[in-house]
């Protein structure tokens, strides 16, 4: 459908951005369909390291004094028979702090390559920030910590002339 105003195709985009940049980042993968409750098996390339500053919105608050960059730590696995949604076994795999991986398999540890890590068919991927944010650092936009102010100084001008509807009962 075009312009109501100018009868004019645009072309739509739909997307969305990051307002605050998480310490640790968890990426779930549909890896199942609705009705059929079958299990989707393929393939879906993930990086080591990533960088959300190209998916970070234009006002996002203070971030530190370094990009969000993230490292992979952890990569769960979901083994299946046949393609089956309804049985299987969770393995992981885990980065350890001197940079090696291991593959966890119930009771089993064993060390493997990031090679590997690289190549499964991931269900969850965990990623830690390389410089963790701090948790002090404002989560609001300077507009809408400004917004905000405005609204709590309305509230309390209508509180003072008796004007309540605020949200505290007086007794």
């Amino acid at each position: 459908a075009g312009s109501p105003r100018c009868r004019a195709y645009v072309r739509a985009e739909k997307g969305a951005k990051i307002h605050v940049s998480p310490n640790v980042l968890v990426v779930p993968l549909k890896r199942y369909t609705m009705g059929r409750f079958s299990k989707i098996t393929k393939f879906v390339e993930f990086p080591a390291t990533l960088d959300l500053t190209p998916y970070m919105s234009r006002d996002a608050p203070y971030e530190g004094k370094s990009p969000p960059t993230y490292t992979l730590y952890g990569v769960v696995v979901h083994l299946d028979w046949g393609g089956s949604a309804h049985s299987g076994h969770y393995v992981s795999y885990v980065r350890l702090l001197d940079g090696r991986w291991c593959k966890c398999d119930d009771g089993r540890v064993e060390t493997c390559d990031e090679s590997a890590v690289l190549k499964q068919k991931a269900y969850l991927l965990f990623y830690e920030r390389d410089a963790v944010r701090p948790s002090c650092a404002p989560t609001r936009t300077r507009s809408q910590q400004l917004r905000v102010e405005r609204l709590v100084a309305e509230r309390e001008a209508r509180d003072r002339r008796g004007g309540g509807g605020g949200g505290t009962a007086k007794s």
